[in-house]
Protein backbone atom coordinates (compact mmCIF):
# COMPACT_ATOMS: atom_id res chain seq x y z
CA UNK A 1 0.00 0.00 0.00
CA UNK A 2 1.68 2.93 -1.19
CA UNK A 3 -1.24 5.46 -0.43
CA UNK A 4 -0.98 8.21 2.22
CA UNK A 5 2.35 10.72 2.70
CA UNK A 6 5.46 10.60 2.18
CA UNK A 7 6.12 10.24 5.92
CA UNK A 8 3.67 8.09 6.53
CA UNK A 9 4.70 5.65 3.56
CA UNK A 10 8.11 5.65 5.32
CA UNK A 11 6.34 5.18 8.57
CA UNK A 12 5.30 1.66 7.80
CA UNK A 13 8.58 0.65 6.86
CA UNK A 14 11.19 -1.02 9.27
CA UNK A 15 13.25 1.31 10.64
CA UNK A 16 16.39 -0.06 8.63
CA UNK A 17 14.71 0.51 5.61
CA UNK A 18 13.84 4.18 6.51
CA UNK A 19 17.88 4.52 7.41
CA UNK A 20 19.49 3.13 4.35
CA UNK A 21 17.02 5.39 2.10
CA UNK A 22 17.82 8.28 3.94
CA UNK A 23 21.66 7.65 4.25
CA UNK A 24 21.57 7.19 0.33
CA UNK A 25 20.18 10.59 0.05
CA UNK A 26 23.26 11.71 2.01
CA UNK A 27 25.57 9.77 0.10
CA UNK A 28 24.29 11.46 -2.76
CA UNK A 29 22.82 8.41 -4.71
CA UNK A 30 20.46 9.84 -7.58
CA UNK A 31 17.88 7.86 -8.94
CA UNK A 32 16.75 8.79 -12.67
CA UNK A 33 14.91 7.07 -15.71
CA UNK A 34 17.00 5.76 -18.11
CA UNK A 35 16.95 4.92 -21.68
CA UNK A 36 17.22 1.42 -23.42
CA UNK A 37 20.62 2.22 -24.43
CA UNK A 38 21.48 2.00 -20.76
CA UNK A 39 19.93 -1.79 -20.61
CA UNK A 40 23.66 -3.30 -20.73
CA UNK A 41 24.54 -1.44 -18.17
CA UNK A 42 21.49 -2.88 -16.29
CA UNK A 43 22.22 -6.37 -17.60
CA UNK A 44 25.55 -6.62 -16.36
CA UNK A 45 24.39 -6.03 -12.96
CA UNK A 46 21.75 -8.21 -13.00
CA UNK A 47 24.33 -10.90 -14.04
CA UNK A 48 26.03 -9.98 -10.90
CA UNK A 49 23.15 -9.65 -8.92
CA UNK A 50 22.19 -13.47 -10.06
CA UNK A 51 25.82 -14.70 -9.24
CA UNK A 52 25.60 -13.01 -5.98
CA UNK A 53 22.18 -14.09 -4.99
CA UNK A 54 22.21 -17.81 -6.46
CA UNK A 55 18.95 -17.35 -9.20
CA UNK A 56 18.93 -17.83 -12.71
CA UNK A 57 19.72 -15.43 -15.57
CA UNK A 58 17.20 -14.31 -18.40
CA UNK A 59 19.25 -13.74 -21.19
CA UNK A 60 19.25 -10.10 -22.63
CA UNK A 61 17.05 -10.63 -25.33
CA UNK A 62 14.19 -10.83 -22.59
CA UNK A 63 15.18 -7.59 -21.08
CA UNK A 64 15.67 -5.81 -24.91
CA UNK A 65 11.93 -7.16 -25.48
CA UNK A 66 10.55 -5.14 -22.94
CA UNK A 67 11.26 -2.19 -24.58
CA UNK A 68 10.91 -2.76 -28.42
CA UNK A 69 7.39 -1.09 -28.47
CA UNK A 70 8.03 1.88 -30.48
CA UNK A 71 8.43 5.44 -28.39
CA UNK A 72 5.30 7.20 -29.99
CA UNK A 73 2.93 3.81 -29.07
CA UNK A 74 0.10 4.84 -25.91
CA UNK A 75 1.25 2.76 -23.70
CA UNK A 76 5.15 2.67 -24.43
CA UNK A 77 5.55 4.77 -20.89
CA UNK A 78 4.11 2.06 -18.82
CA UNK A 79 7.44 -0.06 -18.53
CA UNK A 80 9.80 2.31 -16.43
CA UNK A 81 13.53 1.33 -16.35
CA UNK A 82 15.06 3.27 -13.63
CA UNK A 83 18.87 3.52 -12.39
CA UNK A 84 20.77 4.85 -9.01
CA UNK A 85 23.95 6.31 -9.35
CA UNK A 86 26.62 8.27 -7.93
CA UNK A 87 30.03 9.91 -8.72
CA UNK A 88 29.89 8.10 -12.37
CA UNK A 89 28.68 4.32 -10.62
CA UNK A 90 25.57 2.95 -11.47
CA UNK A 91 24.90 1.48 -8.10
CA UNK A 92 21.36 -0.76 -8.97
CA UNK A 93 18.44 -0.31 -10.95
CA UNK A 94 15.11 -1.57 -11.47
CA UNK A 95 12.21 -2.39 -14.25
CA UNK A 96 9.01 -1.68 -12.96
CA UNK A 97 5.76 -2.21 -15.15
CA UNK A 98 2.40 0.38 -14.42
CA UNK A 99 -1.39 -0.67 -15.34
CA UNK A 100 -4.19 1.35 -13.65
CA UNK A 101 -3.10 1.70 -9.80
CA UNK A 102 -0.42 -0.99 -9.92
CA UNK A 103 2.83 -1.17 -10.47
CA UNK A 104 4.95 -4.07 -10.46
CA UNK A 105 8.68 -4.48 -9.98
CA UNK A 106 9.61 -6.67 -12.21
CA UNK A 107 13.67 -6.94 -12.18
CA UNK A 108 16.27 -5.64 -10.33
CA UNK A 109 19.95 -5.40 -10.06
CA UNK A 110 22.59 -3.87 -7.84
CA UNK A 111 26.15 -3.87 -7.68
CA UNK A 112 28.71 -5.17 -4.97
CA UNK A 113 30.94 -1.89 -5.44
CA UNK A 114 29.48 0.74 -2.88
CA UNK A 115 27.11 -1.11 -1.40
CA UNK A 116 27.17 0.92 1.82
CA UNK A 117 25.73 3.68 -0.33
CA UNK A 118 22.33 1.53 -0.54
CA UNK A 119 21.58 1.79 -4.51
CA UNK A 120 19.23 -0.98 -3.67
CA UNK A 121 16.94 0.72 -1.02
CA UNK A 122 17.31 3.82 -2.96
CA UNK A 123 16.43 2.89 -6.31
CA UNK A 124 13.41 0.95 -5.16
CA UNK A 125 12.27 4.25 -3.29
CA UNK A 126 12.10 5.72 -6.09
CA UNK A 127 9.89 3.13 -7.86
CA UNK A 128 7.95 3.55 -5.70
CA UNK A 129 7.93 7.72 -5.80
CA UNK A 130 7.42 6.89 -9.65
CA UNK A 131 4.39 4.56 -9.32
CA UNK A 132 2.52 7.28 -6.87
CA UNK A 133 3.00 10.06 -9.05
CA UNK A 134 1.65 7.78 -11.63
CA UNK A 135 -1.36 7.41 -9.54
CA UNK A 136 -0.46 4.10 -8.22
CA UNK A 137 -1.81 3.07 -4.42
CA UNK A 138 -0.19 -0.19 -4.94
CA UNK A 139 3.44 -1.44 -5.22
CA UNK A 140 4.04 -5.17 -5.98
CA UNK A 141 7.38 -6.15 -5.31
CA UNK A 142 7.23 -9.68 -6.66
CA UNK A 143 8.50 -12.58 -5.45
CA UNK A 144 9.42 -13.77 -2.30
CA UNK A 145 9.75 -17.36 0.09
CA UNK A 146 7.04 -18.78 0.43
CA UNK A 147 8.02 -18.23 4.61
CA UNK A 148 10.02 -16.17 6.41
CA UNK A 149 12.81 -18.98 6.57
CA UNK A 150 16.44 -17.75 7.19
CA UNK A 151 17.56 -21.44 5.61
CA UNK A 152 15.50 -20.70 2.51
CA UNK A 153 18.58 -19.55 -0.37
CA UNK A 154 16.13 -15.92 -1.05
CA UNK A 155 15.75 -15.39 2.55
CA UNK A 156 18.22 -12.36 1.98
CA UNK A 157 15.65 -11.06 -1.10
CA UNK A 158 12.76 -11.22 1.48
CA UNK A 159 14.13 -9.67 4.54
CA UNK A 160 15.14 -6.50 1.55
CA UNK A 161 11.91 -6.71 0.33
CA UNK A 162 9.92 -7.13 3.61
CA UNK A 163 11.87 -3.27 4.89
CA UNK A 164 9.80 -1.52 2.76
CA UNK A 165 6.48 -2.94 4.68
CA UNK A 166 3.61 -4.00 2.90
CA UNK A 167 2.09 -7.86 3.33
CA UNK A 168 2.82 -11.13 1.80
CA UNK A 169 0.11 -12.12 -0.70
CA UNK A 170 0.17 -15.88 -1.53
CA UNK A 171 0.06 -16.35 -5.27
CA UNK A 172 -0.08 -19.39 -7.83
CA UNK A 173 3.33 -18.09 -9.03
CA UNK A 174 4.22 -16.78 -12.05
CA UNK A 175 4.44 -17.27 -15.99
CA UNK A 176 6.78 -15.77 -17.89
Amino acid sequence: DISGTEDELLSRMKSKTRYNIRLSERKGVRIFAASKEMLPVFYDLYRETAERNGFAVCEYRYFSALFSVDADAADASEVHFLLAAADGDVLAGAIVAVSAQTATYLFGASSCRHRNMMGGAAVQWGAIRLARARGCVTYDMGAVPPADDPGHPFYGMYRFKAGFGGKVVHRSGSWD
